[in-house]
């Protein structure tokens, strides 16, 4: 019989440790550092709630319409000049008036969508960088451990979710989701104040001084619209925009 090298044992032994600890402290370095972008003790108040009701038939008929591929909405930029556009959206401005005055229409990736399919190009791949790997098993086990099926609960979910602590000892599952939800806040526009859309239509508003935008998830999308000038776009006139929203 071969003697057995309790030596050799002993040192590899040590080595996988030692290996352990470096690993556990880089994420909890990594962790810590992304904690100091004022995530921690953000708190926010409860969202608003505006219900939409979808116009009838002989209202879309009569109509005048924005379009922009299978998405159209009321035209209130009748008069508005088309400027810098892309694949993803037309913008239309009217620096006419007093204020900056405009208004975007797009079509994109929700924010669940984007989360589990990101590219090169987009802000989550920072999720695939080591040491902080999470893979998209277990981003979809985060987003199913809280019920999180559309972006709505998304959001919901980031405004009231409890922050918690982590260290060294913290089983590493719970250290990558904490950072997983903590990188997904971060990285959505101003929380301070936002609209849930109920009703005919699912989805939210959010605001940021003179602008607002509103998203509507509909067919795995997301369907958008910014407004500038809030006193041109006003609320009125925004939720008759919501309510004459056709997705086809």
């Amino acid at each position: 019989m071969k003697k057995i090298n309790w030596n050799l044992i002993l040192k590899l032994l040590c080595f996988y440790i030692v290996l352990f600890v470096l690993f556990k402290f880089g994420i909890v370095y990594m962790s810590d550092n992304f904690m100091n972008n004022d995530i921690t003790n953000k708190t926010y108040g409860i969202g608003e709630v505006i219900t939409s009701e979808k116009y009838n038939k002989d209202q879309i008929n009569e109509t005048n319409y924005l379009e922009y591929k299978n998405f159209k909405i009321k035209n209130y930029v009748e008069d508005f000049e088309l400027d810098d556009s892309d694949y993803n959206y037309k913008y239309y401005v009217n620096s006419n008036m007093d204020k900056n005055t405009a208004l975007m229409i797009g079509i994109f990736q929700t924010r669940i969508d984007e989360i589990n399919n990101y590219n090169s190009d987009s802000i989550y791949v920072e999720l695939n960088h080591f040491p902080i790997y999470i893979s998209k098993t277990s981003r979809n086990k985060f987003l199913e451990k809280h019920d999180i099926k559309n972006d709505v609960d998304l959001i919901k979910y980031i405004r009231t979710r409890e922050k918690k602590d982590y260290n060294i000892f913290t089983p590493t599952t719970k250290i990558k989701e904490e950072y997983f939800y903590n990188f997904i806040e971060y990285n959505l526009p101003s929380l301070d104040k936002i609209y849930y859309i109920e009703g005919d239509r699912t989805g939210y508003i959010f605001v940021d001084d003179d602008m607002k935008q509103i998203s509507l998830i509909e067919k795995g999308k997301l369907y958008v619209i910014r407004v500038y000038n809030l006193e041109y776009f006003n609320d009125e006139v925004i939720k008759d925009i919501i309510n004459s929203a056709v997705i086809k």
